[in-house]
């Protein structure tokens, strides 16, 4: 899902990366990064500039000391960089986070703006495996399956996997 508008989506924010006296070897962008990868593990709609479509000059990690790391607000992807850190003032987005201060809000809010807008819905199948119902695909394991793939894997029609994603809702 692109962004087409250049408004915010709902639980956008903003993260101002540290300063190099307070983050000399940039340890809290790296753990931002990480916890990035990870909900887009878990959320692989989520979009991140230098990693997904469209393809960019550089990526996130070009990003460094006292840049803005964006969650929601750019055109392309869900997660960019600006090297401005007062750019988030000029156009007006909240919050702006600290990273050193705010780590554990910056942490919650990604997961709940992922879990907004890619949100999915866990359930146990016969013989333990767990699949992960998203709004556009269906996950089980490490596999990814489009709702018609899905169906013919485990025997299902199309019809009965919509029925399954639509009661879980």
């Amino acid at each position: 899902m692109i962004n087409t508008s250049n408004a915010p989506k709902k639980n956008s924010f903003a993260v101002v990366l540290p300063s190099k006296s307070e983050d000399p070897q940039n340890f809290y962008k790296k753990g931002f990064i990480e916890e990035v990868l990870k909900v887009r593990r878990d959320y692989p709609g989520l979009t991140v500039a230098g990693i997904d479509n469209p393809d960019v000059r550089r990526g996130i990690e070009y990003a460094t000391n006292d840049h803005l790391m964006t969650v929601g607000t750019a055109k392309h992807h869900d997660i960019n960089w600006v090297e401005r850190a007062n750019y988030a003032r000029e156009k007006g987005y909240k919050p702006v986070y600290n990273l050193i201060e705010n780590w554990n809000e910056v942490v919650a809010d990604l997961k709940k703006y992922a879990e907004t807008h890619y949100g999915s819905t866990t359930v146990r199948l016969s013989g333990g495996r767990v699949a992960i119902i998203h709004r556009d695909f269906i996950k089980v394991g490490y596999k990814c399956y489009p709702y018609a793939t899905f169906g013919a894997a485990l025997g299902l029609t199309p019809g009965d996997v919509k029925d399954l994603y639509n009661n879980l809702r």
